[in-house]
């Protein structure tokens, strides 16, 4: 799949580009429109730009074009999820910085979740290949006994 999509998803987008790949799958199966024609409307142009490169230019091989797009599809629902639990709703551009950070140190490909959760305080929560990492400042206050007396 490497290369259909970016490396980085969010749920949102993961969801816009499968609604996408099933209008995609639905055009080719129509006789009123030209099927090339419409999957270059449907599809973002890195999406489309891949589908010719494995498919070829469009010959009206109709089941040669629908596996190519239920392939990426099902690859799409297969990626790993990697989920944060944050303190705050996050804003776009903290996203933009998540999913950098993701395109280095995570996996080839994934989608991005996360989940505004007060009770993290501050830091963060990880879960990633069903294993959690707890960057969270609620866990940190939590190891402390007691806290020191104030003078």
């Amino acid at each position: 799949m490497s290369g259909f999509f970016p490396a980085v998803l969010s749920m949102h987008e993961e969801q816009a580009a499968a609604r996408r790949l099933q209008r995609a799958i639905d055009v080719l199966h129509r006789t009123d429109v030209k099927p090339e024609v419409q999957l270059a409307e449907i599809l973002t142009e890195q999406e489309h730009s891949q589908f010719v490169s494995l498919l070829g230019e469009f010959s009206g091989d109709v089941r040669k074009a629908e596996d190519v797009l239920k392939s990426a599809l099902a690859d799409l629902q297969a990626l790993p999820t990697v989920s944060f639990e944050l303190a705050f709703e996050p804003s776009h551009s903290f996203v933009l910085e998540l999913k950098r950070w993701l395109v280095k140190h995570g996996p080839e490909q994934c989608r991005l979740a996360w989940r505004h959760t007060p009770q993290v305080v501050g830091g963060v929560r990880i879960e990633w290949s069903g294993k959690q990492h707890d960057y969270s400042l609620a866990t940190k206050l939590e190891t402390y006994d007691k806290f020191p007396e104030v003078s």
